[in-house]
């Protein structure tokens, strides 16, 4: 068992948290952090920006919800 937080894990539980929390972090990083996000940043518009947010958010709720 994995200890996180004083809180016991199964190796299935800890892979769930750490995608989770990368893809988290995707959401705030993603035109700096990956190369195909770095260079689509480039094209955006401020409103293309916010509907390419949006969208990550839904799809990151979906992948979440898998990972419950």
């Amino acid at each position: 068992m994995i200890t996180y937080y004083d809180k016991k894990l199964t190796p299935k539980q800890a892979a769930k948290i750490i995608i989770s929390d990368g893809l988290g972090e995707s959401l705030t990083h993603w035109e700096i952090d990956t190369n195909a996000g770095h260079q689509i940043n480039t094209l955006l518009t401020d409103r293309e920006k916010k509907q390419v947010d949006d969208q990550m958010a839904k799809i990151l709720e979906r992948i979440n919800r898998y990972l419950r």
